[in-house]
């Protein structure tokens, strides 16, 4: 056998380490995402890659940049959607306070994003919030997730709160960015 030198050894000893390191963040969010389904009777997803989001509904009008100035333009385009598929009052308003605290965490955290609203064949009403920002670090997902006026930011934490009063809510976040996906009938 081949003695190795002490820059292969170090090397094969940082590869592993780094495998381990995958593996544990992996088991973590496995757990977590198993914890947030069953808390919330599978409304809430974590999703781990984009095909865990939904399929996209068809967006029945163009996306939304979003910015401080555009949020009373998606709010209202929401809104307009709700009322089409004949949502009741409280359902329309919980989805428009949803849509709208997803859209806000995007424009604070998230470099700004894109909005898009659809209608699903079943007739919910889907609203796709996506940002480019540096996503919610795996070590304060379940907090933020699951604990009012907590957030990774330093903020007052009230989005994820806010936005689990609709059927359904998927979040895929990462170092690329962040995906929400509001679900309401």
């Amino acid at each position: 056998m081949k003695e190795q030198t002490w820059p292969e050894v170090h090397e094969r000893c940082s590869r592993r380490a780094d495998e381990k390191y995958q593996e544990d963040e992996q088991n973590c969010r496995l757990t977590l995402h198993t914890e947030l389904s069953d808390l919330t009777n599978g409304a809430f997803q974590l999703c781990s890659n984009s095909g865990d989001l939904p399929r996209q509904a068809p967006p029945p009008c163009d996306s939304v940049q979003l910015s401080p100035p555009a949020l009373a333009g998606l709010r209202l385009r929401v809104l307009e959607a709700a009322t089409k598929v004949g949502m009741t009052k409280e359902h329309c308003h919980g989805l428009t306070t949803a849509a709208s605290e997803a859209a806000m965490n995007a424009i604070v955290h998230g470099n700004e994003g894109v909005g898009q609203i659809g209608i699903t064949t079943t007739g919910c009403v889907q609203v796709w919030i996506r940002d480019s920002g540096k996503g919610i670090p795996q070590e304060h997902l379940r907090d933020v997730a699951l604990t009012p006026d907590v957030s990774a930011a330093g903020t007052l934490g009230e989005g994820f709160e806010m936005m689990q009063i609709v059927d359904r809510l998927w979040l895929l976040t990462g170092p690329s960015g962040t995906t929400v996906v509001l679900e309401q009938a």
